[in-house]
């Protein structure tokens, strides 16, 4: 099964579908990038651990970078119209829009300030290669998954440096 383009190669078929008309639901931009970026029916199944549909997410999350950049205007909730800035985001770029393009405009350096100092510091995510190609939400997910795996290793490590009698006691039996 192919994978889901990463999160970054969703910002510019977002401009695109929403410069062809005035304003367009989550929803609407969702099935005009799946249709732009010529997604499989396969990609389109994929589902993040929360079961939301992984292209879904990631169309949600390029729309509020693009709103957080001022690429975008949101007249009402879930509705979203392309604006000045992200015409010329998209005659500037042609072939993609990255985050980095993003981060020339004021507003979207001090959206990744805010959201950043609210995480606190996970450079090793937030910083990462990674950071542009999943989406905050899945950055969670994975650094969840990461914790659990290192708490496993060291309950299995201390548990191994004690000796046999640690198991033959009554609280650790479980019968």
């Amino acid at each position: 099964m192919p994978d889901v383009p990463p999160f970054h190669a969703f910002l510019r078929p977002a401009l695109v579908v929403l410069s062809k008309g005035d304003e367009s639901a989550a929803r609407d931009v969702e099935q005009g990038v799946a249709a732009v970026m010529n997604l499989t029916s396969d990609q389109l199944s994929q589902t993040i651990a929360s079961g939301q549909g992984r292209v879904r997410n990631r169309v949600l999350w390029a729309l509020s970078y693009l709103f957080q950049a001022g690429a975008v205007h949101r007249p009402t909730r879930g509705q979203y119209r392309i604006s000045d800035r992200g015409r010329q985001l998209l005659n500037a770029h042609p072939e993609r829009i990255a985050v980095a393009d993003l981060r020339q405009f004021d507003e979207f350096r001090e959206f990744q300030s805010r959201t950043h100092t609210s995480v606190g510091d996970n450079s090793d995510i937030a910083d990462s290669d990674a950071s542009e190609s999943i989406t905050p939400l899945e950055q969670i997910e994975t650094a969840s998954h990461r914790l659990d795996r290192a708490v496993a290793a060291e309950m299995i490590e201390r548990i191994r440096q004690q000796p046999p009698s640690f198991l033959r006691r009554p609280w650790f039996n479980c019968s």
